[in-house]
């Protein structure tokens, strides 16, 4: 991916918000690579794990902390949950967090990281970097719409 496309990927992702949700509304699931520092939390550091637990309504938001994460996450019309996904420091809007030092990458080169089709929840992916696969995120409309809009 060229320098200008990431970038400007990045600014996407950095204000991709479906609906606003209030953090902490059902409960906080952290995706940490060392979780030794997050003991009061519950703790994976598998983020599709996380993802999914949250869109089961386990949790509504999945906090990441810095690192870099494969998944596939999907996102389908029947999912109802709303989900945050924030990088550590996003939360709070923290001074200084970097969304470059939080990254989700595809499973597979020829995946989207992340695949919504039709939400009918508020979804929100926050302060980090989204990058791989063959698309970052791959937003489909209702198969009436016909549409696909490819970031």
């Amino acid at each position: 991916m060229s320098d200008v496309r990431h970038a400007m990927f990045v600014a996407v992702m950095a204000c991709l918000v479906w609906a606003p949700m209030a953090p902490g509304q059902t409960g906080t699931i952290v995706v940490c690579q060392d979780c030794s520092d997050f003991s009061e939390w519950e703790t994976t550091g598998d983020l599709e794990e996380a993802f999914n637990r949250a869109l089961s309504g386990d949790f509504d938001t999945v906090l990441v902390a810095p690192g870099t994460y494969q998944a596939r996450i999907e996102i389908f019309p029947g999912d109802t949950h709303g989900v945050e996904v924030v990088g550590m420091g996003f939360l709070a809007d923290e001074a200084g967090a970097d969304p470059l030092h939080i990254v989700m990458t595809a499973r597979a080169s020829s995946d989207a990281v992340v695949k919504i089709k039709s939400p009918n929840a508020p979804f929100t992916f926050r302060g980090l970097t989204i990058q791989g696969g063959k698309y970052g995120v791959e937003l489909q409309t209702s198969a009436s719409e016909g549409s696909t809009v490819l970031f």
